[in-house]
């Protein structure tokens, strides 16, 4: 049963990169999270795809400082995602968007209404 299940394990894994499983990751993630926590990772997605946004410097000090108590498993999945997605391509940054889309519409519309222009947004 052992081998059976190494095989698998492997044929999995050989027909799907690393990213591909990092994607899926963060998607399963997403459906589970709250709303606050999507907009906490709304946040982070827009500090990611642009650096130079500096509206978000808080978020970026905030995770210098010294916690007391263990982080969050959110937290730990906000710091594997920011990992991760700073190693992706721009191809799949794109499917990410895509694949949230699939999910969230609302989401991804807020992050490309937000991207496109941080300050003149209308609210919707």
């Amino acid at each position: 049963m052992k081998e059976r299940f190494n095989w698998l394990r492997n044929k999995i894994t050989m027909s799907v990169s690393p990213q591909e499983i990092e994607l899926r990751c963060v998607l399963h993630w997403f459906t589970l999270w709250t709303e606050s926590q999507k907009t906490e990772f709304l946040e982070l997605l827009l500090d990611k795809a642009l650096p130079l946004n500096t509206g978000n410097i808080s978020y970026r000090l905030e995770a210098l400082t010294v916690q007391e108590n263990s982080p969050s498993i959110f937290r730990c999945q906000l710091k594997l995602f920011s990992s991760w997605f700073d190693e992706w391509t721009d191809r799949e940054r794109d499917n990410l968007l895509r694949k949230l889309q699939e999910k969230d519409t609302t989401f991804v519309e807020t992050f490309y209404c937000l991207s496109s222009s941080l300050y003149t947004c209308n609210d919707q």
